[in-house]
């Protein structure tokens, strides 16, 4: 058993009597859930920004290569090309211009 306990004390004066009637409840259970909430809160907060910093490097990992390929294709379509070496030059482009809408 812990050596200490939350306690909510609620107090009315009676003046009169010269009186102070007063009660306690024990929140401790309650107090525990409240910490133990805000440790949950803490881990989730922090996967979340390991998350977003993950996927803001792999965007950029991606992103970079995927701009030299997509910059060769566009060189590359300004050639003589024949039309089926053009036809293929075209199935890169269009999925490429896709990405970056």
């Amino acid at each position: 058993m812990e050596p200490y306990r939350w306690l909510l004390w609620t107090a009315a004066p009676f003046p009169r009597r010269q009186l102070i009637y007063a009660s306690a409840r024990d929140i401790t259970e309650r107090k525990r859930t409240e910490e133990n909430i805000s440790l949950l809160k803490a881990e989730a907060d922090s996967a979340n920004r390991a998350k977003t910093e993950f996927l803001t490097q792999m965007s950029h990992e991606i992103r970079t290569p995927l701009n030299v390929v997509i910059g060769m294709g566009d060189l590359l379509e300004r050639t003589p090309l024949t039309i089926d070496q053009r036809n293929m030059c075209g199935f890169s482009s269009v999925p490429a211009a896709t990405c970056w809408r």
